[in-house]
């Protein structure tokens, strides 16, 4: 089977996720305005519900789409076997991850009242609404488990463009479809029924998924049956990526976490408004993520150490390059930017915590190339052990910043943690791989480069910026200016970046 193109497949992966972005920036300022800063901490809430819960995937996905990517040198010499154990392997993880669902989809159902009464602040919304849209996002949840079975089984085969088109048209549905929806047939709808339309948007994706995962071979859905073997094996991978994934949620979640509780739904809002925008550069990572895991599988199976160096050289590379530039206009703009989506009140606390949200998020994306990595050596202790030992300095961090700085405070120890975590990752990783102290040094030159020819220029920009014109004036010079250095970058590391394409 013919190696596809890296840089087709993550062009696709990455169109999806920026539309997806695209179109919640697009949706939210009318959300804020259909249901208040509180319907919008309520909807933070639902994100980190279901980023919380997701753990109980157990990292099993990752152990589906590490093992199909490294079945795809069988396609060549024995199809029959190939189809037969993928299609094998993909029915026994839908069945467990539909159990798994229909556990949680209960389970919070349960709790609602719970939740509703006793955790989340609310001074609007009744405690009847609250409970209804607990309700609805689990019913979401339990859904997404069957989901991200269907998309590992597309990931690990590297059919991200069939995906990618999914995803678009999935994402523009959820997202500014149901804000049109609400706008023309239903203005008096509740938050609750906001969430009831999320689980329609996500059944209906759930189909289409299911049918690109078997529209070529359909008899497989009875002749491959389930098999626990296809579950347990690997299972020791699979539970070091599930504590993995406990101690990596613990991190990057709770500071949502705490404060939903710590602080009334408006000041959260503030908080979640500024993460979304912030987690734009899980755009770049994710989709990156999605096409570099397989292909670093394929070729760890094939010990092609070549191959691997240039491709995680190249995504260091293009990762920088877009994470400085993205970091130095956030910090000159971001109060315009806010003031752009938002009404006055939640754009001025947002801008606060937005810089710093974002030079933090940016450090994970970069990050996610050398994860990527390990998983598909099926390393996994590196990441739990620098968890285990920066989630307490992390959480006191938390603590103690948040009760002198608020909201801001949170924001700083989540920048903190991940410096460290890069510092201890280069380090790790340059010891067990010696081949890639080339690549972190190229890594080294680029932020050297971006910076030298990035800050300055924006900076001037946002000072012209705010002297005269306005703010939509103000964000197309600085779109401008992001495409001529975003250009200088690629000219200037044009043969680092060729091992990607």
């Amino acid at each position: 089977m013919k190696a596809k193109s890296l840089k087709k497949l993550f062009f696709a992966s990455f169109t999806g996720r920026l539309i997806f972005a695209v179109t919640s920036l697009i949706a939210l300022p009318f959300l804020a305005k259909i249901f208040g800063a509180e319907g919008i901490g309520l909807i933070g809430f639902f994100n980190t519900v279901v980023m919380v819960v997701m753990i109980l995937e157990g990292g099993l996905t990752s152990n589906l789409i590490n093992k199909l990517a490294k079945l795809e040198k069988r396609y060549s010499y024995a199809p029959k076997r190939y189809f037969s154990h993928s299609y094998g392997m993909i029915n026994s993880y839908i069945i467990c991850f539909a159990l798994i669902g229909g556990v949680v989809a209960v389970s919070v159902n349960a709790l609602a009242d719970l939740v509703a009464n006793n955790w989340l602040v609310a001074e609007d919304l009744s405690v009847a609404v609250v409970a209804n849209s607990i309700r609805w996002i689990g019913a979401f949840v339990g859904i997404n488990f069957i989901v991200v079975v269907a998309q590992g089984a597309l990931v690990g085969r590297e059919q991200q463009v069939e995906m990618s088109m999914l995803y678009s048209l999935y994402s523009i549905a959820r997202t500014v479809g149901v804000v049109a929806f609400i706008y023309l047939f239903a203005k008096e709808i509740n938050v609750a029924g906001y969430f009831a339309a999320q689980v329609l948007c996500q059944c209906l994706y759930l189909g289409a998924l299911i049918y690109f995962v078997y529209r070529k071979e359909w008899s497989v859905v009875i002749e491959s049956r389930f098999g626990f073997r296809y579950i347990v094996s690997g299972g020791a991978y699979s539970v070091n990526i599930f504590v993995l994934s406990i101690t990596s949620v613990l991190v990057v979640q709770s500071d949502k976490l705490y404060l939903s509780g710590a602080v009334a739904l408006g000041d959260y809002a503030a908080y979640s408004l500024a993460a979304t925008v912030a987690a734009l550069p899980y755009i770049c990572s994710s989709a990156l993520y999605s096409v570099i895991f397989p292909r670093f599988s394929i070729d760890v199976a094939k010990n092609n150490v070549l191959k691997l160096e240039q491709v995680f050289t190249s995504a260091i590379c293009g990762v920088v390059i877009l994470m400085i530039i993205l970091c130095s206009v956030v910090w000159m703009f971001s109060e315009i930017t806010m003031r752009v989506l938002f009404d006055q009140d939640l754009a001025s606390g947002a801008a606060k915590i937005l810089p710093i949200l974002m030079l933090g998020t940016a450090i994970q994306s970069v990050l996610i190339i050398p994860f990527a990595l390990q998983l598909a050596n099926r390393w996994t202790s590196l990441v739990l052990r620098l968890n285990l030992y920066l989630a307490p300095v992390y959480l006191v961090c938390l603590w103690g910043l948040v009760s002198y700085l608020g909201v801001v405070g949170a924001a700083y120890a989540w920048l903190t943690y991940n410096v460290l975590s890069l510092v201890g990752t280069v380090y790790f990783m340059v010891k067990r791989y010696r081949y890639l102290s080339k690549s972190f040094k190229v890594g080294l030159k680029v932020v050297s480069f971006m910076s030298i020819i990035s800050i300055l220029p924006i900076y001037f920009t946002s000072h012209y910026a705010k002297g005269g014109g306005g703010d939509y004036q103000a964000l197309g010079l600085m779109v401008l200016v992001s495409i001529i250095l975003l250009l200088l970058g690629v000219l200037r590391f044009k043969r680092e970046l060729s091992g990607f394409f």
